[in-house]
């Protein structure tokens, strides 16, 4: 089985959708998504957010190098897969800054702000996607 930071950031083969569900049922330890956390610009608090809990059950979880919740740990895949796009299509920095700027294309908000449900990160996808084949979004 494939570790998390070697999935695709998208899944094109049958193979590469059993990798990721056999690394969910597996489940992802505090350790493995400490490694992913220290590689995206994104906050304990930020991660908090996006993973329904607060930051003292982070801390929690990497005392006790703790296997995380199974939709935690799905949450963390999705948002792993969609930097890797956004790194492929903006650069690691362009990305960063177009995470925290104001996008017309999602109603003037930041795509930070949808990172918190999979709908949020599709729509966010989508407009990568979209800025990859050239059209405006």
């Amino acid at each position: 089985m494939k570790s998390i930071e070697t999935l695709p950031h998208s899944v094109k083969t049958e193979s590469q959708t059993l990798d990721i569900i056999a690394l969910l049922k597996e489940g992802i330890s505090y350790s493995n998504f400490d490694k992913i956390y220290r590689e995206l610009p994104l906050t304990l608090a930020d991660w908090a957010s996006f993973l329904g809990t607060t930051t003292r059950t982070l801390q929690r979880w990497k005392k006790a190098d703790a296997v995380l919740p199974s939709l935690s740990a799905e949450r963390i895949v999705e948002i792993f897969q969609l930097y890797k796009l956004g790194v492929e299509v903006l650069g690691a920095d362009g990305f960063k800054k177009w995470l925290h700027s104001n996008v017309e294309a999602l109603g003037g908000k930041q795509p930070i702000e949808f990172l918190s449900n999979s709908q949020g990160i599709n729509l966010v996808r989508t407009k990568l996607g979209r800025i990859q084949h050239g059209i405006l979004a």
